[in-house]
């Protein structure tokens, strides 16, 4: 059972694990074996971290916040809105993040980012050739 520290724990390293002072120690946080999304096209771990460092890289006042969090079994479900900003125009949006967390583990077992704004996803998407 998990306890409401825990539970503070797991919802506070969400708001921290996508700066990108934290990109290269994204392993401490995800499974070797993720499964993770943008936009329904899967990426490996090493993938997915040169992805969110090519956001921190086009977009600026990054902030994440949590949404939901759902406990179902040996997992946590986070559900998490990110408002990020163009550098070239300052234009905003959002962008809706799920992740799921192994209480067994203590590690990220899927990750998925939906956004309506193609850009976004292309950013990520062609910094790894996808």
């Amino acid at each position: 059972m998990i306890n409401k520290e825990s539970l503070n724990f797991i919802s506070n390293r969400y708001q921290n694990i996508f700066k990108p002072d934290q990109i290269n120690d994204l392993s401490y946080y995800y499974a070797s074996n993720i499964k993770a999304y943008f936009n329904s096209v899967e990426l490996s771990l090493e993938e997915l971290k040169i992805s969110l460092s090519a956001i921190n890289n086009y977009y600026k006042n990054i902030h994440t916040n949590i949404e939901d969090t759902i406990i179902s079994g040996n997992k946590i479900i986070v559900r998490m809105k990110r408002i990020v900003t163009r550098v070239k125009d300052d234009f905003q949006y959002d962008v809706d993040i799920a992740v799921i967390n192994s209480i067994a583990q203590n590690k990220i077992i899927n990750f998925h980012a939906l956004c309506s704004k193609k850009e976004y996803s292309e950013v990520a998407l062609s910094s790894v050739g996808k």
